[in-house]
């Protein structure tokens, strides 16, 4: 079906890629992963293994495809902590500098002693000394200065002993790279990283003074998550090429605080320089709803995933379960069913759709068009709906504009369309008739983990229809209308 791209050739500025067999790793097991994923029910958007440098398996989950870039939330950190590195290895930053000496006009006016005392290191080990998190602060702030909100924020704990998981501490790590570079952090690493790995498309929003926003809103292509990995197993050597330390990536990827003791959780193993300890040895970069890049020194491997889950240890437990105990010292003898069997299986993945009937028995006599009766949160002034034999036209139409929405049946359509808070983002939908008077519709992002679900109930003249999201940290519930005919 297209979404996997052939194991054995290679495009430019990819990595090689292998038979899981000729890297040391049977495709059973990986097989077995799949299963696990199927099983538990758990929404993959894709997978890339790699093993000695080498793609052995890869597969994107219909509509998702290897060509768009993905949001992966707080992942990002582990990017904003490459950055950091790279200005360390050249001199320019110390893991003990305070933060208050590179903002000295932020500062508040009578500092307290933990915020003067707060390093590089205490942002970078998530232990800045906050209680909590003032990201809802910066958010709120009505001058946009958000490097000067968190410097107002109170700081509970001396910096360096109590780990508390912030993304505001990590876009303070941006505003000093910065303010050391001059540059974006994305601009930084797009000469510094993304070039030299090859990486195409990128995108990093910023806050409302221009800074990269650092602890999450990157959007980047799967692989690139398996070249960042890739290169952190490498210490820091791409194609001879040392664009980071090995002394960064073994300070990075090493625990500097404890942050909890459940032997079974892989948020309490440790946590090293914006990356976690995992159970069994490894460590990874992870944003919600479940972005992973695994880094698997003792086997050398790398494992990447993009995903909408709502159990994020799930899929964890599945590569522990099934990836990481079959790993193999040398290569094994070549298995051509085994591997084409495995194939097969990648380039067939895809997200399953609502389930219900096709059709209604009369969808006909719901097509038309229905005026609002009352005032939405939308701002929605009518639907339009056009029910076919092979899809749905739902078009909707506020003071501004009339935006169309193809929904196929049965099979995913693309649509470049305007949400709430995107202008412009693809969504591939697929609907269907859960009886003969409700109807829904279900939305995926397809260049993040949002999922939007509309559901319409048609009651004779009338239409109600609702809106909810998972994937998001929004409100779970969306805009509701009411029309008339």
């Amino acid at each position: 079906m297209g979404n996997v791209p052939d194991m054995l050739n290679t495009a430019p500025g990819s990595l090689p890629r292998s038979t899981p067999e000729a890297v040391g790793i049977p495709s059973a097991s990986l097989i077995g992963f799949l299963d696990g994923v199927r099983d538990a029910n758990l929404e993959l958007h894709s997978v890339i293994v790699v093993r000695h440098g080498k793609v052995c398996a890869e597969g994107w989950w219909k509509p998702y495809s290897a060509d768009q870039i993905h949001l992966v939330y707080s992942l990002s950190k582990s990017f904003t902590s490459t950055a950091i590195g790279m200005l360390v290895d050249a001199g320019l930053v110390s893991l003990d500098d305070k933060v208050a000496s590179f903002f000295p006009d932020k500062m508040p006016a009578d500092p307290a002693a933990n915020l003067l005392a707060m390093r590089v290191r205490d942002l970078l080990s998530m232990s800045a000394g906050q209680e909590a998190d003032p990201l809802f602060d910066l958010n709120q702030r009505t001058d946009g200065d958000w490097v000067q909100s968190f410097l107002a924020s109170p700081v509970e704990h001396e910096p360096g002993t109590k780990f508390r998981y912030s993304t505001s501490a990590t876009y303070m790590l941006s505003a000093i790279v910065q303010k050391i570079s001059g540059e974006t952090t994305l601009a930084f690493l797009q000469k510094r990283l993304f070039e030299p790995l090859g990486v195409g498309r990128v995108e990093w929003p910023t806050c409302p003074h221009g800074i990269s926003l650092g602890g999450t809103g990157i959007c980047v292509a799967t692989e690139t998550i398996a070249k960042l990995g890739q290169l952190y197993l490498q210490k820091g050597v791409w194609e001879g090429q040392q664009l980071l330390s090995a002394e960064w990536v073994e300070t990075a990827s090493r625990t500097h605080i404890s942050n909890g003791d459940d032997p079974k959780s892989d948020w309490a193993q440790g946590y090293g320089f914006q990356f976690w300890r995992c159970l069994n040895g490894c460590y990874r970069g992870d944003g919600a709803f479940g972005q992973y890049c695994i880094v698997d020194d003792l086997h050398d491997s790398v494992i990447a995933i993009t995903s909408s889950l709502g159990d994020m240890q799930a899929v964890l437990n599945l590569v522990w379960m099934h990836v990481f105990p079959a790993y193999q010292e040398s290569a094994l003898p070549e298995n051509s069913l085994g591997a084409d069997e495995l194939r097969e299986r990648l380039s067939t993945l895809e997200i399953a759709g609502p389930q219900g009937l096709p059709h209604s028995e009369a969808p006909t006599s719901f097509s038309g068009t229905y005026e609002s009766v009352d005032d939405n949160a939308a701002e929605l002034l009518r639907l339009q709906f056009e029910f076919g034999d092979h899809r749905t036209v739902l078009s909707t139409t506020d003071a501004q504009s009339t935006q169309r929405l193809e929904i196929g049946i049965g099979e995913w359509i693309e649509n470049r369309i305007s949400l709430p808070w995107n202008s412009k983002t693809l969504v591939s939908a697929q609907g269907v008739w859960q009886d003969e008077l409700n109807y829904v519709a279900v939305l995926k992002d397809l260049e993040s983990p949002l999922t939007v679900q509309i559901a319409c109930r048609f009651e004779g003249d009338k239409v109600h229809m609702s809106t909810s999201y998972s994937g998001h940290f929004r409100s779970s519930t969306g805009p509701a209308f009411t029309g008339r005919r």
